[in-house]
């Protein structure tokens, strides 16, 4: 039997400002959008999506499997906000001024915000100060460089923790981070590793391509030789879930990340003749995001998700093609042959 006492490997940089290597959201840029757009997005050319259902989601993923870190990311506000674009710029301003003197401060803010056109310096002054009087308590707020959540939306949580701990199976897969004996729990995970493409572009060698993956929920069972990888999605669609999972991919999502666990297993734990003792069971917990909050589990199968294998290798053969020729404007298929590709229909 093996007793694990490995730690965690420590990064240098933090996931989501490392562009060397190639995540799960990465292969869906290069497919849905082409190689021009994912060199940008690796290049930080394009920005990625942020719409207030992915910020939403991101604090409810924080609030159930980072407890202790949330209160660290978040600030309970719900006192008065600036009413106007003005208003807003003045009170960021105001924040990030270099100036010592407070008179100073708020001129200068006051000036960078408003329109100043026949104002004198003591109106100026004046009205700099009533704003920020006005705004005092939002201002403190996000001094704190949190994100402001109000009540609404710590209900909203609480509730979603409820609903999490009424299901007989989610309460169960969102247990505690931590080691319980033989099982070790791991919430957002994130695992730096090389996916070893079959190039077949490359006349059958073997190509590392560099990647990473955070997986929201990791549990090691190591008397059973269980792992358990469990996603947690917010959803309008709880009940046309599959709808979801087929325009998100999601089981392409949960392939990688059992490719990344394989290698984890490997070459930071260093089971080897044990490895294909190992079985792997696939969750993803849903959430309702636009009524009760209700909670649905669904339990994907390893055929479902293995289903992902030639996706993924076909994509990084790619990837890896295009980093190798330095080629982005068109797709492989147009550099090897005539100009023309072909669909798959």
């Amino acid at each position: 039997m093996i007793t694990p006492k490995y730690k965690i490997p420590e990064y240098d940089i933090p996931y989501y400002e490392d562009n060397t290597r190639i995540s799960n959201s990465a292969i869906g840029w290069f497919l849905n959008k082409g190689p021009a757009y994912f060199r940008n997005m690796l290049d930080g050319k394009e920005k990625g999506l942020d719409l207030p259902q992915l910020r939403k989601g991101t604090m409810i993923h924080e609030f159930l499997l980072q407890p202790d870190q949330f209160w660290n990311d978040y600030v309970l506000f719900d006192g008065e906000k600036p009413k106007s674009a003005q208003a807003q710029k003045f009170c960021e301003n105001l924040i990030n001024t270099v100036e010592i003197e407070l008179n100073k401060q708020l001129s200068e803010a006051y000036r960078k915000s408003y329109s100043i056109v026949g104002k004198s310096e003591d109106k100026i002054l004046s009205e700099a100060l009533k704003i920020s009087v006005e705004y005092k308590d939002y201002i403190e707020a996000i001094k704190s460089k949190k994100i402001l959540i109000s009540q609404y939306d710590l209900d909203q949580l609480m509730k979603i923790q409820h609903n999490v701990g009424d299901h007989k199976l989610a309460r169960q897969l969102i247990r505690r981070a931590g080691d319980h004996g033989s099982i070790h729990v791991y919430h957002e995970f994130q695992i730096n590793w090389d996916y070893w493409a079959e190039d077949e572009l490359n006349h059958g060698a073997l190509t590392p391509v560099a990647c990473k993956s955070l997986l929201d929920s990791c549990t090691f069972n190591f008397d059973t030789k269980t792992c358990t990888i469990m996603d947690i999605k917010t959803t309008a669609k709880l009940w046309h879930f599959e709808d979801s999972m087929k325009e998100f991919d999601y089981c392409r999502q949960l392939c990688f990340y059992k490719d990344a666990v394989y290698w984890y297993l490997a070459n930071v734990l260093g089971i080897t003749d044990e490895f294909d003792k190992w079985r792997f069971e696939f969750y993803i917990i849903a959430i309702d995001t636009t009524g009760s909050n209700e909670i649905r589990v669904f339990r994907l199968d390893s055929s479902q998700v293995c289903s992902r294998n030639d996706v993924i290798n076909d994509t990084m053969t790619e990837i890896a093609w295009h980093m190798d020729k330095n080629l982005w404007e068109h797709g492989y298929e147009y550099y090897a042959g005539d100009g023309s590709e072909t669909l798959n229909l």
